[in-house]
């Protein structure tokens, strides 16, 4: 086998992979309701998955990805999924954007909008 193709497994989802500047989870609370965007979510998704890349910016409520840095899609989507319907997540005080107790809140559906930056 040549190494070019060798390395195929690892590249290839590179390329594939589409990046964006900022993300904010969407969900649907409960069942009839309709997909709407969660601060609270998106905040725990940044702070739990992004801290470092991509943290929360309060203005604009999104993760948005640092400098030389960012946000693979998939990716947050999955991590929107994986906290909002499976793990659950902790609200948060929207005075103080502290999160609040070990309370857990889940949802019946979650995803992911992102955008880039105009350059």
């Amino acid at each position: 086998m040549r190494p070019v193709f060798a390395l195929l497994p690892v590249i290839l989802p590179l390329v594939v992979a589409k990046f964006h500047d900022m993300c904010a989870c969407h969900s649907i609370k409960e069942s009839g309701a309709k997909l709407k965007y969660d601060w609270e979510l998106t905040m725990n998704n940044c702070m739990e998955n992004f801290a470092g890349a991509a943290p929360y910016d309060h203005g604009l409520g999104n993760c948005v990805a640092l400098p030389n840095f960012s946000i693979e899609g998939e990716r947050f989507e999955t991590d929107c999924y994986q906290l909002g319907v499976k793990d659950g997540f902790h609200p948060v005080d929207p005075k103080t954007g502290y999160m609040m107790g070990d309370k857990i809140i889940k949802v019946h559906w979650a995803e992911a909008k992102c955008h880039r930056l105009p350059r």
